[in-house]
């Protein structure tokens, strides 16, 4: 069962949309927001539960920032930024 299905199963709500995201590019970031911002007129809930550590020496994205911090903190923040006026309660975990 995927994920999408589960939570159309257990909340009943059967308008959940999935969209493909990578968190670590900032093009795929721009992209997704883009998508939604013309495509959707309310998001009620923003769930930021992403996260990454590379521990075994830095990596860096096509963007060249360090791959853990543009996972973990500089994606979240400007898909936060670009969505704002969407979104009505936004949450992060790690």
């Amino acid at each position: 069962m995927l994920l999408s299905d589960e939570i159309v199963y257990t909340t009943g709500n059967g308008e959940i949309i999935v969209k493909k995201l990578d968190l670590s590019s900032l093009k795929s970031i721009r992209e997704f927001a883009d998508d939604i911002n013309r495509t959707v007129t309310k998001l009620d809930v923003l769930v930021h539960n992403a996260g990454t550590a590379h521990t075994f020496g830095p990596k860096t994205t096509e963007d060249g920032l360090e791959l853990t911090m543009a996972t973990n903190h500089f994606g979240p923040f400007l898909l936060t930024h670009l969505l704002i006026g969407k979104s009505i309660f936004v949450m992060h975990f790690h």
